[in-house]
């Protein structure tokens, strides 16, 4: 299982699932898509979740996770395994 974090690109108009390397840079793995699967940790305990998308036009508020109140900006920089 891999852990990384919530981080939204411009350019792909996507969250994607970042990585950090030994150094502590940190890279995108791989862009997430409407019901992708992972874990998001909330208040220290990890919940099973998904990603998906609502009609709002502004591309990085339109995302929300299942099953929790989180959504658009409050995405970025959440601890995520997968």
């Amino acid at each position: 299982m891999k852990k990384g974090y919530l981080k939204f690109n411009e350019v792909t108009g996507r969250y994607h699932f970042w990585l950090a390397d030994p150094r502590g840079c940190y890279y995108p793995e791989y862009p997430l898509h409407c019901g992708d699967c992972f874990e998001v940790k909330i208040k220290g305990k990890w919940k099973p979740t998904r990603i998906e998308a609502s009609g709002v036009r502004n591309y990085a508020d339109m995302y929300y996770l299942v099953g929790t109140r989180l959504h658009g900006r409050e995405l970025e920089d959440l601890e995520v395994r997968m």
